[in-house]
């Protein structure tokens, strides 16, 4: 579907993934590929990842969006890009935050806790750490790349190729 793709190999930041890890990071790219926010809080559980109180699914499927960005050639302007969202991002949790403050007081509740995580898995931070290196190395080298079509090409057909063996078991 893509052709020829250039792949950059650095043995110092590979990590053999387990089965269950491998379906949980398709799930996760696909689920952001197709916008599934309720699919993206089942592929990060999956991969272990917790939270102390419920999460907008919504806000948090808009940062993984976020994090899944083409790469920006031209360094200044990704870093006005970035700085752009990085404004409505705390703009938006601002609003979040008054609008949930002002639900508390209507109904004389205390206010809600802020979002915490509880728990974010070795695995998943690895792999974002080195999404961002790559975005990063695209900027410095000059080149626009699009992280997230090859990505979730590749999920769907490792998502299909097991649903497929899932059937092929059961018949």
């Amino acid at each position: 579907e893509y052709g020829s793709v250039p792949v950059l190999l650095d043995f110092g930041m590979t990590k053999v993934l387990t089965e269950a890890e491998k379906l949980a990071f398709c799930r996760l790219v696909h689920a952001i590929a197709e916008r599934d926010a309720d699919l993206l809080i089942i592929a990060l559980a999956e991969l272990g990842m917790t939270f102390k109180i419920e999460v907008d699914p919504f806000a948090l499927l808009g940062f993984m969006m976020f994090t899944f960005r083409d790469s920006e050639a031209d360094a200044s302007a990704s870093r006005v890009k970035i700085r752009e969202t990085q404004r409505a991002f705390r703009e938006d949790a601002r609003r979040l935050r008054q609008k949930r403050e002002q639900n508390a007081k209507d109904a004389k509740a205390p206010p809600p806790p802020k979002i915490a995580i509880g728990a974010v898995p070795g695995v998943l931070t690895y792999f974002f750490r080195t999404l961002m290196m790559l975005q990063g190395l695209c900027t410095n080298l000059g080149a626009s790349i699009t992280f997230l079509a090859p990505m979730a090409a590749t999920a769907k057909r490792t998502l299909l190729a097991h649903s497929k063996r899932s059937l092929d078991r059961r018949a």
